[in-house]
């Protein structure tokens, strides 16, 4: 299975009448290649540009658009339709391997898991340090913006091995495993928001043996206000948390609305050996839960510290602190 082709026809699947300029050689301006036979010629002559611009370039099923034999110093600008596309849709597969990729510098989020059954993710590599900002260049609108490593939705059976990225957000699905992975610089290893959505359910999710180093949040679950849905069994084992920024672990039952905890219920939140260290302009845990919507809370060798203890923290469940 080649999933490079598959991305690549997706999201730049407009077949359109080819056309490559200017001629090759001495390049003076770089060198377009579009439409369905843009690829052919692309794969021929790829050596003979400094400056590749693919614009709507269909690439033919089965096939992988190889650019590894690129001149030291090159340059690749991909030109789509959607000005920050999902950058590497996985729709709709069944009994696959995604396997040994590396990407840099997404626009924003990364892979886009939707409709999956029995998908296994592993080798994965995604770096958008170059999008790390201070508060400040925050403040000024820069630096990378939702770049989510990997989200999932309305799947079963995913499986994420060795990975580094920006991390995991699960919105909805069953059965969802991460597994040995280093999420840095990002939001942590998250469920939600759930809830608004036409699948609010999260069940059987785990993550273990992983580290979250340098990022906003850790262990993270966030339930949108006035909505419905379920979040059951989700876990997080020997997790280890490094330099966060804002949240160690947060339970927060009314995203985007501080005051009015919501109907999503969260049934069996399990945390076995998750330690490490938060900024101490940041907060160790916070809960906030809807009046009895929050139940079946184990947590053990939880050891959290270097931050601020909560004073907001509202109807906190047995089996959990704040």
């Amino acid at each position: 299975m080649k999933l490079i082709s598959f991305f690549v026809s997706v999201f730049f699947g407009c077949p359109i009448a080819a056309s490559i300029s200017p001629p090759y050689g001495n390049q003076t301006a770089p060198c377009i290649f579009t439409g369905s036979s843009g690829f052919d010629l692309l794969t021929k002559r790829n050596t003979s540009c400094r400056d590749l611009i693919l614009s709507d370039l269909l690439v033919p099923g089965g096939v992988t658009l190889n650019l590894d034999k690129l001149k030291l110093g090159s340059t690749v600008t991909f030109n789509g339709p959607i000005p920050k596309p999902k950058f590497f849709q996985v729709h709709k597969l069944v009994d696959s391997v995604i396997e040994g990729i590396t990407i840099v510098n997404a626009p924003v989020h990364v892979f886009s898991i939707n409709g999956c059954k029995n998908l296994t993710l592993k080798g994965v590599t995604i770096d958008n340090k170059a999008g790390d900002a201070t508060q400040k260049e925050w403040d000024e609108g820069k630096g990378g913006r939702n770049t989510d490593a990997f989200d999932v939705g309305g799947s079963e059976d995913i499986k994420i091995e060795r990975a580094r990225d920006d991390c995991v957000v699960v919105n909805s699905g069953t059965n969802i495993i991460f597994r040995n992975g280093l999420c840095s610089g990002g939001h942590g290893l998250s469920i939600g928001s759930v809830g608004g959505r036409s699948d609010n359910t999260v069940q059987n999710v785990l993550f273990e043996n992983s580290v979250i180093a340098d990022s906003e949040n850790g262990a993270r679950i966030k339930t949108k206000h006035s909505t419905t849905g379920l979040v059951s069994n989700v876990t997080y084992r020997n997790v280890m948390l490094q330099n966060i920024t804002k949240y160690g672990i947060v339970v927060d039952q009314s995203y985007s609305c501080q005051t009015r905890p919501n109907g999503v219920s969260i049934t069996g939140f399990t945390l076995v050996n998750v330690t490490g260290t938060v900024l101490p302009t940041g907060t160790n845990i916070f809960v906030n839960c809807g009046d009895g919507s929050c139940k079946q809370l184990e947590w053990k060798g939880v050891d959290v510290k270097g931050g601020k203890k909560s004073s907001t923290c509202l109807r906190i469940p047995s089996g959990s602190w704040c």
